[in-house]
């Protein structure tokens, strides 16, 4: 049987496997962080929302009665979780040769051509030269090292786990010289992200007015995740407004919300190339360079696309990648795009299969194979998926003594441009991440040695 070693240095990823399932020394309490109160500008309040966690001191874990005693309701979908994650580096240095190797990829010219043929898109555009914000890279841990599941854009939670660290931080006692993302860098590289976009697309100094926009942003589950980056993007004198869609408008080549003129749009919608008559004149304002537009549909197209992940594992040499790029990206899950040709064999081997929608997002209408029905199936089979191999997630411990239990967990990497800005956990039941359980949600992640 797999044993830990008492400092839980140098860990296998079996022992990492381990020490997540059996390892109780962190347990998160209520804080006070920037997520217990509205914003300057009184735009709603996050009072309703499950708040971060502080992490005891990990000799004491448990909290003390007055700790319990004045922790909020939960909401009905639980936001925090109510433990860490452990990650060694060994598996941190792991991802981030994955993440170099995709993005060395969508460099690529006839990987580009090939994006470009499949959906009809034009990379050359005014502002070509933009990487895309807050890309995420969605990983399990596995006795075989981390398994990417899926790149994402615009993805969400980034400025919930800044908060949530910044009330946490000081507060937890890792071992030896375990560590936690520093609040205070991962919001100088957030704001350094938005500065180095606006620059990429051919602007000079800083944005002056930022819109994040989405559809009916208030009703969103992560509109706090928005009141975050704008409080953020505020403090480094950087205005924002949040915003929908339909609120844009076009006057003499700018575009504006109401009588504000914007520069720089934050784009958080899940309307990935803009094709919706509601994202028209956002997509005009893009098109037309009227104003920064990122994440943009070329970024999508690039990397979140779920077909990308078969094109990574199984063409990448012959599209001219490197000897270490085709041979990193060989060991991605298997991967292929559903066709009818194929109907036959997926339906036999569905039990060890994943099914998602090439653009998927949030776990939406994805499928593990074991639990299809012959309708779901139907719909699956008539295109716009991908199966993927099954790779369980890894196992956390939650709760304490007798009313622990072990929840599913996968990790995000939130990256710019490749370069990572911070990391988040996220524990879950379920088929996928839902934050709908208690014990679940975010969670931070504590690197090892």
């Amino acid at each position: 049987m797999e044993t830990l070693p008492i400092d839980c240095r140098g860990l296998s990823s079996d022992q990492l496997l381990l020490l997540n399932k059996t390892c109780q020394c962190i347990s998160l309490n209520t804080v006070d962080t920037p997520l217990n109160h509205p914003p300057a500008n009184g735009e709603g309040t996050l009072d309703s929302y499950p708040h971060p966690a502080n992490a005891s001191d990990r000799q004491h874990p448990s909290p003390r009665p007055s700790e319990t005693e004045t922790q909020p309701p939960l909401a009905a979908s639980h936001m925090f979780a109510s433990t860490a994650v452990f990650v060694t580096q060994s598996e941190l240095s792991t991802m981030q040769l994955q993440i170099d190797a995709i993005e060395a990829s969508a460099a690529l010219p006839r990987y580009r051509d090939l994006i470009c043929k499949r959906g009809d898109i034009d990379l050359q555009t005014a502002q070509s030269r933009t990487r895309g914000l807050l890309m995420s890279y969605d990983f399990h841990l596995t006795p075989n090292g981390p398994r990417l599941i899926e790149v994402n854009t615009n993805a969400g939670g980034a400025f919930i786990m800044h908060s949530m660290l910044s009330g946490i931080w000081r507060r937890v006692s890792p071992c030896s010289n375990d560590t936690l993302d520093n609040p205070e860098s991962i919001e100088n590289d957030l704001v350094k992200m938005f500065i180095h976009e606006w620059q990429l697309a051919g602007r000079s100094g800083t944005p002056a007015t930022v819109a994040i926009v989405d559809s009916n942003p208030q009703s969103q589950f992560l509109y706090p995740d928005m009141q975050l980056a704008k409080s953020m993007l505020e403090r480094h004198n950087i205005q924002v407004l949040i915003c929908s869609p339909e609120s844009l408008s076009i006057h003499k080549g700018h575009l504006y919300n109401n009588k504000s003129k914007i520069d720089f749009v934050y784009n958080r919608s899940t309307d990935f190339n803009l094709s919706a008559p509601a994202q028209q004149t956002l997509n005009e304002a893009l098109l037309n360079n009227y104003a920064v537009v990122s994440p943009a549909p070329a970024h999508h197209a690039l990397f979140a696309d779920k077909r990308n992940l078969a094109i990574w594992r199984n063409q990448m040499q012959s599209l001219g990648a490197g000897k270490l790029t085709t041979e990193v990206l060989a060991n991605l899950p298997e991967t292929q795009q559903v066709t009818r040709d194929q109907e036959t064999l997926l339906w036999k081997r569905r039990k060890q299969l994943f099914f998602k929608p090439n653009a998927g997002y949030g776990g939406k209408a994805a499928y593990r194979g074991d639990k299809l029905t012959r309708k779901v199936w139907k719909h699956i089979i008539n295109g716009g998926y991908i199966a993927q191999s099954l790779e369980p997630p890894a196992l956390r411990i939650v709760g304490e003594n007798d009313n622990s239990t072990l929840m599913k967990f996968d990790l995000r990497l939130y990256t710019y441009s490749g370069k990572l800005l911070l990391s988040a956990a996220r524990v879950y039941q379920g088929q996928t991440t839902n934050f709908r359980t208690p014990g679940g949600g975010f969670a931070p992640v504590v690197y090892l040695d």
